[in-house]
């Protein structure tokens, strides 16, 4: 089930929402992403605020990292999906 494979749901939101001139795999990405946001919440947090901006603050340096901006489409998606379903509590 696709619902179940969050790197191919990544891939797919970067996919439809690449800026132009991407110039890696939207799987890549992705797969970065689900990586460092995995990790990201095995740590303890104080509260669920705290841990959500960790997750945000994560992907942005992802984003950064492969000279993408973390506002605006796809990390407003991106982050959308991660809060919606590996954020659940």
């Amino acid at each position: 089930m696709l619902d179940d494979d969050h790197v191919g749901v990544l891939s797919r939101i970067i996919h439809d929402h690449a800026p132009a001139g991407l110039t890696i795999t939207e799987r890549n990405l992705a797969e970065e992403i689900d990586q460092v946001v995995t990790r990201t919440l095995a740590q303890s947090w104080d509260n669920a605020d705290v841990r959500n901006r960790g997750v945000r603050r994560a992907t942005a340096a992802v984003f950064r990292r492969y000279m993408l901006k973390p506002l605006g489409e796809p990390y407003d998606s991106v982050v959308a999906y991660i809060e919606a379903h590996y954020l659940v509590d």
